[in-house]
């Protein structure tokens, strides 16, 4: 028998419903959000499971990856399309949720998206982190610069670029930032 689960994943908990081909529901059940439990909750399934679906949040790669990894037909739903179907529902609750994705990949209404690769989301991570230590070093420069005017001291906004690797030669009891009457 051909089932599909859909998988409504929360911060501490993740719903999870699977249905057969027909729409009934097999299991319906809430389990500690991580690959291994939701493992747990689909193993009896295992064989019969024809797609495992889950909309794209934060979280998402890591589980999309891990359960790929343990077997199951993964795929992500974009989560716009996925959210105005489930809009559509008088009672919304995480266990119907479940149930909705479930149900849009029986009947093949939804949108699949990629899920990016570790070394694409690695990359992605390096670029943010270089960014904001950039930002934090032209801010921490202009405030010391700021700082230190009201004493007559002007600090240069960029380094002088110098050919050697060599500091230059200064004259012996001389200091760029000393204070001057």
């Amino acid at each position: 028998m051909t089932m599909f689960a859909g998988l409504d994943v929360g911060g501490k908990r993740t719903a999870v419903c699977v249905i057969d081909e027909s729409g009934k529901v097999v299991w319906r059940g809430m389990v500690d959000t991580g690959p291994e439990m939701i493992d747990a909750a689909l193993e009896r399934f295992k064989d019969g499971l024809d797609k495992v679906g889950l909309e794209s949040r934060p979280f998402t790669p890591h589980h999309y990856r891990s359960l790929a990894a343990m077997r199951y037909r993964m795929i992500c739903l974009d989560a716009r399309r996925a959210a105005d179907a489930i809009k559509s529902r008088l009672i919304k609750s995480d266990k119907g949720d479940a149930w909705a994705l479930a149900e849009m990949l029986r009947t093949g209404w939804f949108t699949a998206v990629h899920v990016k690769t570790v070394d694409s989301h690695r990359l992605k991570v390096l670029l943010g982190a270089r960014d904001q230590l950039v930002k934090v070093k032209r801010s921490l420069g202009n405030q010391a610069r700021g700082l230190l005017r009201p004493f007559g001291i002007k600090l240069p906004s960029r380094p002088a670029r110098r050919s050697s690797t060599r500091p230059p030669m200064r004259r012996p009891g001389t200091n760029r930032f000393s204070m001057r009457p």
